[in-house]
C-alpha cells in the first residue's frame, strides 16, 4: 500500500524536524485546529506502520548520502596518527579520537569568577538550613539539622 501525498510530506517533515506536531502542521491544513488536536493527530500518524516505515527509509537514505560520517572522521584521524607531519599532529589526533569515543573525563565548569562576584552568597548555607528546617531534606541530604 502506498502513502498519500500528505502522509509522504508528514514523513519527510518529521525526518527534517524530528517534531511530530511540526511535521503534521507542514503536511496538513491545521489552520483551524487546536494545538492539542495537532499533537493527537501527529501521534496517531506516528503509529501508522506505513508512515513509520517510510520515516526509517528516509533516515537510511539521508545517512547514506551524508557528506562526512563518523567512520570517515575516525579513518582520517587514524591516518594522521600513522603518517604524521609532526608529533603534535599525533597528539591532536589521539586527543580528538578520545573525545569522539567518550574517553575523556567530563569537563568541570567553575561557575565562580576570579573577582568573586559570582561566588555563592554568604547567605546560601543559612537559606538552605532554613529550608531544611521547614521542609525536610533535599535530594538525598541528611534532612533537618539541629533537631
Amino acid at each position: 500500500m502506498k502513502l498519500t501525498p500528505k502522509q509522504e510530506r508528514f514523513a519527510a517533515a518529521y525526518v527534517d524536524t524530528g517534531n511530530a506536531s511540526e511535521a503534521y502542521r507542514r503536511a496538513y491544513n491545521t489552520a483551524n485546529m487546536k494545538p492539542a488536536t495537532i499533537q493527537r493527530r501527529a501521534r496517531e500518524a506516528l503509529k501508522n506502520g506505513l508512515i513509520t516505515a517510510r520515516i526509517e527509509e528516509l533516515r537510511k537514505e539521508l545517512a547514506a548520502c551524508s557528506l562526512w560520517s563518523r567512520m570517515q572522521s575516525v579513518k582520517a584521524l587514524i591516518n594522521i596518527v600513522n603518517n604524521p607531519d609532526k608529533a603534535a599532529d599525533v597528539i591532536a589526533a589521539v586527543r580528538e579520537l578520545n573525545a569522539m569515543h567518550g574517553y575523556n573525563a567530563p569537563a568541570r565548569i567553575d561557575h565562580t569568577s576570579s573577582d568573586g562576584s559570582m561566588a555563592p552568597s554568604q547567605y546560601g548555607e543559612q537559606l538552605l538550613e532554613l529550608l531544611r528546617k521547614r521542609h525536610g531534606s533535599f535530594c538525598g541530604d541528611s534532612g533537618p539539622k539541629g533537631g
